[in-house]
């Protein structure tokens, strides 16, 4: 019996090793990283708030982080959607000033990552389509300087038309 019991504790406590080093591994990869999920989480959740406000509340919340100078929790919150072109330009500087090791090993930095890069797409898209309103603007100008040339053009025939018929009689 005992010899039964002997390679059965032996493959049971092997298992558990792997586990164990899989759990070390994971542990020691977290310990690298210079933001920890805790602090991501907290970020969310501030985030989360922040959509949920109105505007005086948005600018308090904005206005105390800039206080506490947490560059991590501003940038979050001036990378929204609905957020101006100045929000997203100022989300970016301070990305960029955030002195973060990017590493895919770590879930925190790695969301921050792929948030700079999508204040980057959306900073691009919101002045591309600024740009698109700025030129149909400028065509919609232009149309109406037309129809008032047209307008004119029409008047003058008309009166031609109305001078040549009193000639004609």
């Amino acid at each position: 019996m005992m010899n039964r019991l002997v390679p059965v504790m032996l493959l049971t406590v092997s298992l558990s090793g792997c586990q164990l080093q899989q759990t070390i591994q994971e542990t020691s990869d977290q310990l690298l990283c210079s933001i920890q999920p805790e602090q991501m989480d907290n970020w969310i959740k501030l985030e989360w708030n922040y959509r949920q406000a109105d505007a005086p509340d948005k600018q308090a919340i904005e206005a105390l982080l800039r206080e506490q100078e947490d560059n991590i929790g501003l940038a979050l919150l001036l990378s929204q959607p609905e957020s101006s072109v100045n929000q997203l330009q100022q989300s970016l500087e301070l990305y960029k000033s955030l002195e973060i090791n990017y590493s895919a090993l770590c879930d925190s930095e790695r969301y921050l990552a792929l948030r700079e890069q999508q204040s980057a797409s959306m900073l691009t898209l919101k002045q591309t389509l600024n740009s698109k309103d700025s030129d149909t603007r400028k065509l919609q100008q232009e149309r109406e300087t037309l129809q008032q040339q047209i307008d004119a053009l029409t008047d003058i025939e008309r009166d031609i038309s109305i001078q040549k018929d009193g000639e004609e009689k």
